[in-house]
């Protein structure tokens, strides 16, 4: 999962990038696109793979630690859902065949998504509303949490929690041991 992380990094980069590069050149289109889908999908695969790790740690440390149960797999089809739908409806956008159009179906595709409530709020308005068009917003509300998730991730790297083996020993309050084994 490691990966993934690193590769929503990666293109999460690629889109604050494109960023840049548009804001100093707002006549072309294509730095437009690219931050576009940049700076809107990254976080999708940057999600999932902490859903994947953190049901990895509660296996690790017990499930009776925390309210979330550890198989949390409708959240990975869930989240792969909303990554298609945001996709088309960026592309329809960034065409600007049917911008109307191509920001609700993204709106839509983020407005399913378990962290998406900032993205919700700017695109609700359309692409002209008064939070999309203000850029501390975007900058603190969506690169802020998305940078302090990196960090986090490189910071107290979860590797240090998760072991090769994926048994669980939980007491029982008879005092016997109770040995789950959950395959990953």
């Amino acid at each position: 999962m490691i990966p993934t992380a690193t590769f929503a990094g990666i293109v999460e980069i690629f889109g604050w990038s494109a960023r840049l590069w548009s804001s100093q050149n707002p006549e072309i289109l294509m730095p437009y696109e690219m931050q576009l889908v940049g700076t809107v999908l990254a976080p999708t695969p940057l999600v999932a793979a902490i859903f994947v790790i953190f049901g990895r740690i509660i296996k690790q440390l017990g499930p009776q630690f925390s309210r979330l149960v550890p198989n949390m797999c409708w959240c990975y089809f869930d989240d792969v859902i909303c990554l298609i739908v945001q996709a088309v409806g960026g592309a329809l956008a960034a065409q600007a065949v049917n911008e109307n159009e191509g920001g609700n179906i993204m709106l839509g595709g983020i407005s399913a998504q378990f962290i998406s409530v900032y993205r919700t709020v700017e695109l609700a308005d359309g692409w002209s509303g008064s939070v999309i068009a203000n850029e501390s917003y975007f900058n603190w509300l969506d690169g802020g949490f998305v940078t302090l998730a990196i960090y986090t991730l490189n910071i107290v790297h979860p590797g240090i929690y998760l072991k090769r083996d994926a048994t669980v020993h939980i007491s029982k309050p008879d005092g016997d041991e109770f040995v789950q084994d959950y395959a990953c």
